[in-house]
């Protein structure tokens, strides 16, 4: 998973209050909001499904850090949106939304910058910047924790307005925490890759920028692995379309692991002795395939 910056200056694009609002009241009910945005100079580079972004709000204070969320699909291009810009085209990419505050309860930019050290600007020209580690991980502590404090910006006569607490869905057994889904994942991508190479196989980590986990030889036999990890039964587990496009086109050669019942111990950190692994040969087909972005559950029996 890679995390990106993109970028939002209202002082150069018009976000209309009625649609800003209504993104701000669904997430904070627990909804996810699809939407698009821009990638400034990117394109490519992003796994769709997998990739997180922060949003950016820069131009004119308050600037800071305003929203999250998922980035959905790949790179495209279509009209640019600077209306002073017409006829050329800008780089866009597909985001569901799990958080957007109000533009006064952001996470001040100021503080970013005095939290977390990194060797680019953090007032990038353009959206679209990869945060690189350990940057990507100490932004989503400090967010975290941002939303759990309670502002205190006065109201009236002087009293605080609490913060608005984030309500977070599980719908589908997502984990909005991005720091517990990392672990999640990385702790069924090492149960699928120790069991492979406890059988003799040799195994690479190849997550980055394909629609598989990792690699998986033994003579002239190649298997390509997927990890799923849920803190539930694992009945259902999310798949991406790329992924399963990938699956279709090497039937017999697709293996998923799903880990279910991980835990996590009271202070916050994974159970390492958590996680039940079922292997499956990976055939989107041959099970219950439902397009919701997709979930996949193993044939009955299997």
């Amino acid at each position: 998973m890679s995390t990106f910056l993109l970028t939002w200056n209202p002082d150069k694009w018009f976000w209309d209050p009625s649609d800003q609002l209504a993104t701000i009241k669904q997430t904070s009910s627990g909804l996810s909001v699809k939407d698009q945005w821009s990638t400034g100079s990117r394109k490519k580079g992003i796994t769709p499904g997998k990739d997180r972004f922060f949003l950016l709000r820069l131009g004119s204070e308050p600037r800071g850090i305003i929203g999250t969320g998922l980035i959905t699909s790949p790179v495209f291009q279509g009209p640019h949106w600077d209306p002073n810009r017409p006829g050329e085209i800008a780089n866009y990419v597909k985001v569901t939304w799990d958080v957007l505050l109000e533009d006064d309860d952001l996470l001040p930019l100021a503080l970013v910058r005095s939290q977390i050290a990194r060797k680019d600007d953090w007032e990038p020209q353009g959206g679209g910047v990869l945060l690189e580690p350990p940057a990507d991980v100490a932004l989503e502590t400090l967010w975290a924790s941002h939303l759990r404090q309670a502002p205190p910006r006065p109201k009236g006569q002087g009293q605080p307005k609490p913060r608005r607490v984030v309500k977070r869905s599980k719908s589908q057994g997502w984990q909005n925490d991005p720091i517990k889904r990392k672990l999640v994942e990385d702790h069924a991508q090492a149960l699928l890759e120790r069991r492979f190479r406890h059988k003799g196989w040799k195994v690479s980590d190849t997550r980055r920028g394909n629609p598989f986990d990792a690699v998986a030889t033994k003579g002239k036999k190649t298997r390509y692995l997927e990890a799923k990890g849920t803190e539930r039964d694992g009945a259902s587990i999310l798949v991406t379309p790329r992924e399963v496009r990938y699956a279709r086109a090497h039937l017999g050669e697709c293996v998923i692991g799903i880990v279910s019942g991980i835990r996590f111990q009271p202070d916050g950190t994974l159970d390492p002795s958590s996680g039940t692994l079922a292997i499956h040969d990976w055939d989107p087909d041959d099970g219950v395939l439902k397009p919701t972005g997709y979930t996949w559950a193993p044939p009955p029996g299997a």
